[in-house]
């Protein structure tokens, strides 16, 4: 072997044990706090799993990079930006050609031009690389992509319970997660195929771009034919000089843009369009509209911080509402839940002081019994849900359940109360909230809030110190009533605001 082979060989393995040190450094900060105790590292269980699992790591760095896409989604397991950052690492596992895939689409989502990215490659390469691009085989993508990840979250899986059977201490700590894991991995399926639509987006929109004036895949223009046609020695015209390409603008918004062949006049109508209450979430957008008018030292900090829309699509599972207080406290977050009904017929109200359920009862019956008619003539009576204004006044404005009585907050069939589930206990415990805030869509001051709530929930047996406060907000025909009248531009919540004591609800 040649000085210079052996120098080559080196450097290589250098690389690679450069990169599996600092994907080890990754895992490492990430268990960091999270468990704790004697045994083999975990960190490097996981990574010796993942080696061994994923055969043919080309790039030393697809290692780590894949560590950190992991660690990115179980800090934030809704985010659709990590689970594409994901993705593009993993196409880089694709046999052949995933290196180059990989590159160029990170280069499209950064936001160069597919022309601009093949200019810039090497000419002994370029033509493969355009090759493999145009010709990508999207079953393939998909099936490496989501076989990859599996494997991957095997390994992590796989490498904590290896390491806790060494261990002993922690074992609470990385059942928690391991459970983390494995709803990630539940939820892997729809967020890479979410993940692989957009890269597809990305692939179709790159095909159309036009070429930059530098490209080296740009042709001088041809002279055109003489357009005499009597075939004598007329002299050709000469060529119009071509105008130059118009610049390519980069999109920096990493989303997918809109289908080319809808026209741009339906899509400003599609994006004008509303939806009613029946079919979007007003409840809920009521209540961060008026916990952003009323309560100003609060921040939004899940759905990426963005307040929820009336028009925003129903049906999500998850926590309503996470607000961060502004400063310092010993109590920074507040987790929120809204109930909406027509009538008010909260399923909780025993729950709450008597004074303030008989209020509400009383206003629900007095309702039923006194029918209005509709704006027309024709219009049949109809109770006098939306008018009662008596709903604007119930006193106090704030109060908790009644110690004793959080069995109530279940409500009854057929009416809106808190619901028990399956697997995470019943909705807006402790145990609720600390086993479905990772799914969460959380910003950086959300984040922080779950670092507080997972190291407040692992001490819950020696003494249980939750860093947030718990709010049960309502919303009946009243304030949608007035949401309407006021054009969208009134958001009230039914008083009063539900406070739910420290003890009460711990699963």
């Amino acid at each position: 072997m040649s000085a210079a082979t052996t120098a080559a060989t080196g450097a290589t393995t250098g690389a690679v044990k450069g990169a599996v040190k600092a994907a080890d450094d990754s895992l490492g900060n990430w268990l960091k706090g999270i468990v704790t105790g004697a045994g083999n590292s975990p960190s490097q269980i996981i990574v010796s799993g993942i080696l061994g699992v994923v055969p043919g790591l080309g790039q030393a760095m697809d290692l780590r990079d894949i560590v950190v896409g992991v660690i990115a989604i179980a800090s934030a397991p809704g985010n659709p930006v990590a689970w594409l950052e994901l993705a593009i690492t993993l196409i880089g596992c694709i046999p052949a050609v995933g290196d180059a895939l990989k590159t160029v689409f990170r280069l499209l989502k950064r936001g160069d031009s597919l022309p601009r990215v093949l200019d810039g490659l090497s000419p002994a390469i370029r033509g493969n690389v355009e090759r493999f691009f145009k010709e990508i085989n999207w079953g393939q993508v998909a099936g490496t992509v989501k076989g990859t990840f599996d494997k991957v979250i095997a390994a992590f899986i796989d490498g904590l319970d290896t390491w806790v059977l060494k261990s002993i201490v922690g074992r609470g700590e990385v059942k928690l997660l391991v459970e983390q894991l494995k709803q990630m991995r539940e939820q892997a399926p729809k967020m890479l195929d979410g993940a692989i639509d957009e890269l597809k987006a990305m692939w179709s929109k790159a095909l159309n771009d036009k070429l930059p004036a530098s490209t080296a895949h740009g042709t001088p223009p041809k002279a055109s034919t003489p357009s005499n046609s009597s075939g004598g020695g007329g002299k050709a015209a000469e060529a119009t000089p071509q105008a130059p390409p118009k610049s390519v603008k980069r999109d920096r918004t990493d989303k997918p843009t809109s289908t080319p062949d809808v026209p741009r006049n339906e899509q400003r109508r599609a994006a004008k369009k509303k939806q009613s209450f029946k079919t979007g979430v007003p409840a809920e957008h009521m209540s961060d509209y008026w916990v952003a008018r009323n309560k100003r030292n609060l921040k939004k900090a899940n759905n990426g911080g963005r307040l929820w829309e009336e028009t925003d699509k129903p049906g999500r599972q998850g926590i309503d509402h996470v607000w961060v207080q502004q400063g310092s406290s010993d109590r920074p977050g507040v987790i929120g839940e809204t109930k909406s009904s027509l009538l008010g017929a909260f399923g909780f109200l025993a729950a709450l002081p008597a004074n303030i359920s008989s209020q509400l009862n009383a206003l629900s019956a007095e309702e039923a019994g006194n029918a209005t008619r509709g704006t027309a003539a024709s219009d049949n009576p109809v109770p006098n849900i939306f008018e009662n204004d008596k709903r604007d006044n119930v006193d106090p404005k704030k109060t908790k359940v009644e110690p004793g009585n959080e069995g109530e907050l279940k409500g009854k069939p057929g009416q809106s109360g808190l619901k028990e589930t399956k697997t995470k206990g019943m909705q807006m415990s402790h145990m609720w909230i600390a086993r479905n805030l990772p799914g969460e869509q959380l910003t950086a001051a959300g984040l922080e809030l779950l670092d507080s709530v997972q190291a407040a929930y692992r001490k819950r047996i020696r003494r249980f110190a939750p860093p947030y406060s718990r709010w049960i907000l309502m919303v009946t025909g009243r304030q949608k009533h007035l949401h309407e009248r006021g054009q969208g531009h009134r958001h009230e919540i039914q008083p009063p605001l539900v406070i739910l004591p420290e003890g009460v609800l711990m699963e």
